[in-house]
């Protein structure tokens, strides 16, 4: 039988403070990884709130509808290779955004994404789910999931471009900012409206060496949108979880300004959380830095129940920490390496902590 989610459970970690166990928090999961979890191939509602409380969770992700009639265009400026990439299906695709030249080359691409009607987007699946988890299961919370504002601002010119853009043509870059801006903070307020517990906003602005650019130019074209998405967030006295990879040191401060209360996934080749925690743990809850590289797709379940036991060692004395992935739970992570960090996290999470 499933621990009873709480996402009580949830609030107390982010608020610094220990709760009955350290929490387990993920971005989101392929959906190999949920078939896999749930044992069917063909996933509704129901079944997705069951892998969420299969894997642990206290809350289920959703994401606003009719948001692919913006993003999902997108697509069709995409590579697409197909390959054997998932250890649990045959084949699997993947998409990349071309390097050079995006989907905005002219002045008319740039007029039709921003004549986009935002209206276009709204929270029926929330509603629903809402409507479920209240029933159900009651003490479950909803994640709101939206972003790709940077992301997908580059992707609209393609990375070459968009960085000589913000020596040659900064205006155009601005517009296109400003609009799929304006769209991902709707996704946002209508999630709210469709009664969300909290919100996390995601977009990789760094790798594992610093910042994708720099952070002044995050300041610019980031930054002003993540903190209206904190100012609503916290209107509504919700928290705000961010997702980005690579090493935030640079931004942190701009982080926290925009009134994030916790970061994920810090992964472990570009930031020590150790000293993430010393430096920013009494304002920053953190998520995850289980190793995706190695321990949980490569390593065994011991090599996962090990790093698991070191890492709420070290961390969750006093609250502040929550078990995940360094990433997300990839559909080439090992399903008992996966089950295997969940049941760790339970087993030896529960507070007071008592590994030595």
């Amino acid at each position: 039988m499933e621990e009873d989610s709480d996402f009580d459970r949830f609030l107390t970690f982010i608020s610094l403070e220990e709760p009955d166990r350290v929490p387990l928090a993920e971005l989101l999961a392929d959906l190999d990884i949920m078939k896999a979890m749930v044992g069917k191939e063909k996933l509704d509602l129901e079944d997705y709130i069951k892998f969420y409380r299969k894997a642990g969770l206290d809350y289920v992700r959703v994401l606003a509808d009719g948001r692919e009639a913006f993003f999902g265009s997108l697509i069709s400026g995409r590579i697409e290779k197909t390959h054997r990439y998932s250890l649990y299906s045959e084949e699997a695709t993947r998409t990349w955004a071309p390097e050079h030249e995006g989907l905005i080359r002219t002045s008319e691409d740039l007029e039709k994404i921003r004549s986009f009607d935002t209206s276009q987007i709204h929270a029926s699946t929330a509603e629903k789910l809402r409507r479920i988890l209240d029933k159900k299961y009651p003490k479950m919370g909803l994640m709101a999931g939206f972003g790709d504002v940077f992301t997908t601002t580059w992707m609209l010119r393609g990375f070459t471009n968009f960085c000589r853009d913000l020596y040659r043509n900064r205006g155009l870059i601005k517009s296109i900012y400003e609009k799929v801006s304006e769209v991902a903070l709707h996704e946002c307020k209508v999630l709210i409206e469709a009664g969300v517990d909290a919100v996390w906003p995601s977009d990789d602005i760094a790798h594992i060496d610093g910042t994708l650019v720099s952070p002044r130019d995050l300041r610019e074209f980031f930054f002003p949108w993540l903190r209206e998405v904190g100012k609503l967030a916290k209107k509504h006295s919700l928290p705000v979880i961010y997702h980005s990879d690579g090493d935030l040191t640079k931004v942190m401060d701009d982080i926290i300004n925009a009134h994030v209360d916790a970061i994920q996934p810090i992964e472990p080749k570009a930031m020590n959380i150790v000293e993430i925690k010393e430096r920013w743990g009494d304002k920053l809850a953190l998520i995850g830095n289980i190793d995706l590289e190695y321990t949980l797709t490569l390593g065994t379940v011991e090599d996962v129940v090990k790093q698991v036991k070191e890492k709420i060692r070290q961390l969750a004395p006093g609250g502040g920490y929550a078990v995940g992935t360094s990433n997300t739970v990839t559909h080439y992570v090992k399903l008992e390496n996966y089950k295997a960090m969940i049941e760790a996290t339970k087993k030896w999470g529960k507070y007071p902590i008592r590994i030595v």
